[in-house]
């Protein structure tokens, strides 16, 4: 079943919410030794939708009427909620020691002794919010890491080496 959605999102007032550049984020590595990598889990199914608003998507099948009452990838401002949700999960040291994007949080480290803390804080607050992790997906202390598509290691940022396979061949 495909629900279209696009006249609702035509008349939603956008959240013009800009997400960090790219370039940014990886700007931000200069001198790290360390990095980890976290994977959180069904964020965007976590994310409920305000009471009282389910009325305005609900579409009707065949035998009922269904109405979500979480938000959902159709929807106009959804990628933009999730990523105001899980900033104001770890708002405080965002871009301090670690990076968030949308799921994915990089963790980096230029003192080893911040390692544990830096962790378990990260995953205190987490657990406050409900938010749980993909341990298949997540990586730690590690010195390479794949991060929006880009290889990222100690000394900078390398080419993902299937990417250069693909060129090369």
């Amino acid at each position: 079943m495909c629900v279209n959605y696009r006249e609702f999102n035509k008349i939603t007032k956008k959240n013009r919410y800009l997400f960090s550049l790219i370039k940014e984020m990886l700007d931000r590595l200069q001198k790290v030794i360390m990095f980890t990598k976290l994977d959180i889990r069904d964020i965007y199914h976590r994310i409920r939708i305000k009471k009282g608003d389910e009325w305005k998507i609900v579409f009707r099948t065949r035998y009922n009427y269904f109405k979500y009452i979480v938000i959902f990838f159709g929807l106009a401002n959804a990628l933009v909620i999730f990523q105001l949700y899980i900033n104001r999960a770890l708002v405080g040291f965002i871009n301090i020691y670690y990076i968030i994007y949308l799921d994915d949080i990089f963790i980096y480290f230029i003192n080893p002794a911040d390692y544990q803390r830096y962790i378990r804080e990260i995953l205190e607050r987490l657990r406050n919010f409900k938010l749980y992790l993909k341990l298949f997906k997540c990586e730690f202390s590690v010195d390479r890491v794949e991060f929006l598509n880009f290889m990222v290691i100690i000394r900078g940022i390398d080419m993902e080496g299937s990417r250069v396979e693909i060129i090369i061949n």
